[in-house]
This record gives C-alpha cells, sequence and structure tokens, in this order.
C-alpha cells in the first residue's frame, strides 16, 4: 500500500499484473510502436476520496472501462463517508469494487461495529480487511499490529460477518510487497489458521525478491492454497518510462509463480507530491490536482491511442 494513498465479485477468469526496480526487473519498452498489452488485468487501485481528482479519475477509468481494459476498481471504505461518490459511480457504471477497509477504522470502534457501519453505507463485492498490518508509514498504519493480533481478531469478524451476512466476501489483508517480509508475514498467517477460513488472499507484489520469496511460501503451502482466490492487490512500477514493459513482463511472471485470479495496478493517480511536481510515479495519471492531468504511456496504450 503506497503512503501517497489517502489511504475488484463473481469469478473472473484470469488472463495468463515493486516500489524499487530490482536486478532484472523489466526494462522500458513505452517507446516501442504497438503494444502487447494481452497480460494486463482489468483491475485498478482509484485514490480515493475524491475533492478535485473525482471526474478526472472516473472519467480515466470509464475511458478504460470502454476500451474493455477495467472491469474492477479498488477503493477505500472510510467511516466519515469520505470516498463515498467513488464507490457509487463505480456501481453506476457497472465496474465492480474491492474495498479496502483500513486498521485504524476497525480499531477506532471495534472490529464488527466498523464492518456494520461500512456495510450498510458503502456498495462492494468484495471487502478488504486491513492493509499492509506491518507497515509502518503513518499514512497507512498509524499503529502497525503483528501478525498473532490480528488473525485473532479477523478470524473473529469472519466468525460474525459468516453469521450476519452470508455470501459476504471477505478478503485478509494484503502482505507487503518489498523485500522478504511479505512472504514470511503470509507464512504467519497460514500458520495462524488463513487457510481455514473461504476468503480472497491477496499479496502486493513490487519487485522481483519479493515475487521469488512468494513463490516460495506458494510452493511450500501448494496443496492449502489450491482452490483459494489469490489476488495481487498492487503491482506497478515507479518510473513511468517502465509502465509498459511491467506489463509485458512482469505480469506473466506473477501469473505463472502465483497463478492468481486477479492482478491491480497501483495506481491510476499516485496523488501529486507537491504543487506543480508530479505525482509519486506509479499513476497512470500525472498532475491531476493541478487541473490539467497527464495521461501517460501506459494509460494511452490501454485506451488504444497511439
Amino acid at each position: 500500500m503506497r503512503s501517497r494513498l489517502v489511504l475488484t465479485l463473481g469469478i473472473c477468469v484470469f488472463w495468463c499484473g515493486g516500489c524499487q526496480r530490482a536486478p532484472n526487473s523489466p526494462s522500458s519498452a513505452d517507446t516501442v510502436g504497438a503494444q502487447n498489452l494481452s497480460a494486463w488485468a482489468p483491475c485498478i487501485v482509484v485514490q480515493s476520496p475524491g475533492g478535485a481528482p473525482f471526474t478526472v479519475q472516473m472519467e480515466a477509468a470509464r475511458t478504460l472501462q470502454r476500451a474493455g481494459r477495467l472491469t474492477w476498481v479498488r477503493l477505500n471504505a472510510h467511516l466519515d463517508r469520505s470516498g463515498l461518490e467513488y464507490h457509487r459511480q463505480a456501481r453506476q457504471m457497472g465496474l465492480h469494487i474491492l474495498s479496502i477497509i483500513h486498521l485504524i477504522e476497525l480499531e477506532r470502534v471495534g472490529w464488527e461495529n466498523a464492518f456494520d457501519a461500512l456495510y450498510s453505507i458503502y456498495p462492494s463485492d468484495i471487502w478488504e480487511i486491513g492493509g499492509e498490518i506491518s507497515n509502518g508509514d503513518p499514512n497507512v498504519n498509524p499503529v502497525p499490529v503483528t501478525p498473532d493480533y490480528y488473525m485473532s481478531k479477523l478470524k473473529s469478524l469472519y466468525r460474525y460477518v459468516r453469521s450476519k451476512y452470508p455470501g459476504v466476501v471477505l478478503a485478509s489483508a494484503p502482505t507487503v510487497g518489498t523485500g522478504s517480509t511479505g512472504s514470511l508475514e503470509l507464512e504467519e498467517f497460514v500458520k495462524l489458521g488463513l487457510l481455514d477460513m473461504d476468503l480472497v488472499i491477496p499479496v502486493n507484489v513490487y519487485s522481483n525478491h519479493s515475487l521469488s520469496s512468494y513463490a516460495a511460501i506458494f510452493g511450500k503451502y501448494a496443496a492449502g492454497l489450491a482452490g483459494k482466490r489469490i489476488w495481487v492487490t498492487e503491482t506497478g512500477s515507479a518510473n513511468p518510462e517502465n509502465h509498459i514493459a511491467w506489463v509485458q513482463e512482469f505480469y506473466p511472471r506473477l501469473a505463472h509463480a502465483l497463478h492468481p485470479e486477479m492482478v491491480c495496478w497501483y495506481a491510476m493517480w499516485g496523488g501529486d507530491i507537491a504543487e506543480g511536481q508530479g505525482d509519486n510515479g506509479f499513476g497512470m495519471l500525472d498532475r491531476v490536482e493541478s487541473g490539467s492531468a497527464i495521461e501517460r504511456p501506459l494509460f494511452k496504450a490501454l485506451a488504444g491511442e497511439r
């Protein structure tokens, strides 16, 4: 979960996507002519809540949807209803929604109370419970928690939701996407009973190192993971010149190693870092808050522009 975030149900047939460019990571392909984006998966993280970027981001989502490149969006669900317009617009457009409930909201009023409130407010198809629980960035988790604490709370909430809201689909917290921390955390989740629950299992993957570490864990627990719904909820490159190559080269590696049901690009827009200075590099759009949004090469290629 990139710190600049103000921070898709149906079964999606997988088509065949890190913060830092690791050795042997995809090289730039953005200047090549016609781009082969067959590895693209139709899911994008969209920054919410709204304000000035709302119209720009949702028009961009509509453009990609019309091009057949978008069926899922990941959005934030907040108790103060901020970002609700994103959920409503996405639902009106016919997009599927993966909603993330952040730990700060769960801890503030109690996990069951938070879910009750948010479920009554926001339309969604999958509810992701928590973000990267070990991420100490204050924009992500003001107070990180341990796998033991998280899993004890998740199991209690899972039983509650299964009883009160039959058919609701939950997802566990995505594990971090750089280094081996995420894979070690995922293994702890598994040891603490993750595979005993009928959940979507998300991971974030931003580097070859991270992918290799996850692949080892997936191999170790292959029998238990068989049949589970695996999502890569964040991946992408901070180098805009490398975005297209990331889809062309890294997405197939994700498919081969993890066999995910869906992969979500981070992000439609990464959040302007300062007036006139652009965003954090991950966004398919840039300078959204400036009022003169720039479409980067990946967006143009997906939209069918050359």
